[in-house]
């Protein structure tokens, strides 16, 4: 179904030239060509690497830093074309988490804590909740997510907080929302290389047959 949906909406690819298959996946093409300009000399890979090699530079640089973190106005490569909706969802909520995070750990360094406790779950999930929801106006988003973050704090801290602690969580928070916060790119490359290895992944089901969890995340 998806080898014929694609075919109808741009073409049928099969053995054409390179420069005729470029200009009918305009898109695909931009992506592979940005994915290239990601190389690093740290990732290891050259022409002569194998498959298995290319395909996971593909996976992690390409998809995860050319798709999900892109900061650039992003074309969808047509070749996702089918996974429109969930790739929004997938690049939404790994902003979520790394706003959250950046959030949550200003919260933690004010009041002396290092541990989440479980009990500020519920004021944890109206802060994811703010984040996720969609505002149309930038003062609403920064107004709703401070008074979210000093709820969480509240919680976390077990006890009111004083007017100074408010003031440097509010401008914690503002800074982290405008992209201004040393904390947001620390742990916006930690989570895009926790994405990496989860999409470069394979289940080990070798050892005991069933299939395990990716390992979690020690830092941030």
């Amino acid at each position: 179904y998806e080898r014929s949906h694609f075919r109808k909406t741009h073409g049928n690819y099969g053995a054409v030239p390179i420069k005729e298959l470029q200009q009918m996946l305009p898109s695909t093409h931009a992506w592979v060509r940005n994915t290239v300009g990601l190389f690093e000399s740290t990732d290891n890979i050259t022409m002569q690497s194998n498959l298995e090699q290319k395909m996971d530079f593909i996976k992690g640089r390409g998809f995860v830093d050319g798709i999900l973190f892109t900061k650039q106005e992003l074309v969808l490569p047509e070749l996702f074309s089918l996974d429109i909706e969930g790739i929004n969802s997938i690049r939404n909520e790994a902003r979520c988490c790394v706003i959250a995070s950046a959030l949550s750990l200003h919260a933690c360094n004010k009041i002396g804590s290092s541990i989440l406790q479980t009990e500020v779950g519920v004021a944890g999930n109206e802060l994811m909740s703010v984040l996720r929801k969609k505002h149309f106006k930038r003062d609403d988003l920064e107004a709703e997510v401070i008074a979210a973050l000093t709820s969480f704090t509240t919680a976390l801290a077990e006890r009111s907080l004083n007017e100074e602690e408010c003031i440097t969580l509010k401008n914690h928070a503002l800074a982290v929302l405008r992209g201004n916060d040393p904390v947001l790119k620390l742990l916006d490359n930690r989570i895009r290389s926790y994405f990496r290895y989860a999409c470069r992944w394979t289940p080990d089901t070798k050892s005991t047959g069933e299939i395990s969890a990716p390992i979690e995340m020690k830092t941030g």
